[in-house]
């Protein structure tokens, strides 16, 4: 675990706002830097699963707080620098060019 979440998980206050009736939502006045507690954790990942994708505006993250945030929710797999996992069952990572 990261010295970044060893701290002790807090309720936060934040909300939940759909940004369109097919797909994203917005979380505010969640501070991603800090460890979630469960109850948080739970709402987070319902969101996700309700929206398919969530923004999280305004967060000053480094990487490796980036990367305590979503370990989370599972852990995460390294794909090589220029590859991308679609998610497709069965489906390899493909190769993006950036131009």
């Amino acid at each position: 675990m990261s010295a970044i979440m060893e701290r002790q998980p807090a309720t936060q206050q934040f909300d939940i706002r759909p940004l369109s009736e097919v797909a994203g939502a917005e979380v505010v006045g969640l501070d991603l830097r800090r460890p979630l507690d469960a109850a948080t954790r739970a709402a987070v990942y319902d969101a996700f699963v309700r929206h398919h994708v969530l923004a999280f505006r305004g967060q000053d993250l480094t990487k490796d707080e980036q990367v305590a945030f979503t370990e989370q929710f599972g852990t995460l797999e390294a794909l090589a620098p220029g590859r991308v996992d679609l998610g497709l069952v069965g489906a390899e990572p493909v190769e993006v060019g950036l131009r």
